[in-house]
């Protein structure tokens, strides 16, 4: 016969049973519909497995819908014979920081997450305030790790809202490679990067420092098409030089000397034979020219100068460049366009992206081992992006 005491507390704990079981309805009615099924039939198994949806929803997920190479079964078992839930992350290859992650941030398999120590004490405050946010940040985190590392992630993570509401894909892949190639001062991509990529950068900071390493890549993949020597001759004109923009390098230096966008006219000197050449004097740059086709009459000309910060040159730098045209043999020169890619591009885009693809274990899906043109588009914004 049951106590007074005990009367009392056996409704007391019926009422606490349903008010669980209530919470796990809920949680598991949070689950993107497209899964739901899934859980319910994996959680309907047995309590323990349901009460996941309270205390690890990202496990519940794994065990319903697959996400890596695991024993999907042997972890159920282990939830069941009541294994901690760190060890069960780990079986799962989840990073335990997941588990603060509501139901509603799992609409698509789990991909690969930043894990690690210092990333549990970092990433946990940048997780999202509000359970509809979950899966849009999720996404991101995921896509961040893998195209780049786990750092570029946590940075991810850490963007404010209306940051990630800017993000696209295609600029977020870029900036994971930009971000990678920072790490890797050993290869061509990482020497290419004149100013890497760091936890402290703002968006808006990171975005223009990937455009530029993104048109020096795009001038080291593209001076290979056109190989070939310069049209014009260098002169020494009324006390200017005249120097051919010969190389990457060349024309990168041009660029920061002069705050132009004279690095990205590498499609310009690959596909239409124009020629990038800087005038000096006192081994200073006073203007920097471009000479390719006049479109009227199909002659050499200069097609543009300008002066630093592309503003207006002077009558005498003006005078001086008329007069350095003047000693060329234009009569001699032809602009061809290159229809067909250079095997040479082809080569230096392999070899550029070769470290990249070892690592990630991927050619296919970007940057493709063949692409149509070899060059990779800008980063851009989005004002209302919906990813």
């Amino acid at each position: 016969m049951l106590s007074s005491s005990s009367a009392v507390a056996c409704p007391q704990f019926s009422a606490h049973i349903c008010a669980q079981e209530a919470r796990v309805a809920r949680a598991l009615q949070n689950y993107p519909i497209v899964y739901r099924s899934a859980v319910k039939q994996t959680a309907a198994r047995d309590f323990r497995l349901a009460d996941l949806a309270l205390s690890f929803p990202a496990l519940l997920f794994a065990i319903a819908v697959p996400h890596r190479n695991f024993d999907r079964e042997a972890l159920a078992q282990s939830v069941l014979a009541g294994v901690p839930l760190k060890a069960l992350a780990q079986m799962a290859v989840l990073p335990y920081w997941l588990r603060k992650l509501p139901p509603q941030a799992f609409d698509a398999p789990i991909g690969p997450l930043p894990d690690g120590a210092f990333i549990q004490r970092q990433i946990g405050n940048y997780l999202p305030t509000h359970a509809r946010n979950a899966a849009r940040w999720l996404s991101r985190v995921s896509y961040a790790m893998e195209w780049g590392h786990e750092a570029f992630a946590v940075w991810v993570a850490s963007l404010t809202y209306s940051e990630k509401g800017q993000l696209n894909k295609s600029c977020l892949r870029k900036l994971a490679l930009w971000a990678w190639a920072s790490t890797k001062t050993d290869t061509q991509m990482g020497a290419l990067c004149s100013k890497p990529w760091h936890m402290r950068l703002s968006l808006t900071q990171a975005i223009g420092f990937c455009d530029e390493w993104v048109e020096q890549v795009n001038l080291h993949l593209l001076m290979k098409v056109r190989q070939q020597p310069p049209k014009f001759r260098a002169a020494m004109i009324d006390g200017y030089e005249f120097v051919h923009l010969a190389t990457p390098m060349m024309i990168a230096e041009e660029a920061n000397r002069m705050r132009n966008c004279v690095r990205g006219y590498g499609y310009d000197v690959a596909y239409f034979a124009v020629e990038l050449w800087s005038m000096r004097k006192d081994c200073c740059s006073i203007a920097t020219i471009s000479v390719g086709e006049c479109p009227d009459d199909g002659l050499a000309t200069i097609t543009q100068i300008k002066a630093i910060d592309n503003k207006q040159v002077g009558r005498d730098v003006a005078l001086a460049a008329r007069r350095w045209v003047q000693l060329q043999d234009i009569a001699a020169m032809e602009f061809e366009d290159i229809k067909e890619q250079a095997r040479d591009c082809e080569k230096a885009w392999r070899e550029l992206f070769k470290p990249y693809w070892i690592e990630k274990r991927a050619t296919q899906r970007w940057p493709k081992l063949t692409p149509k043109s070899y060059r990779l588009s800008q980063p851009w914004l989005i004002k209302r992006a919906r990813w």
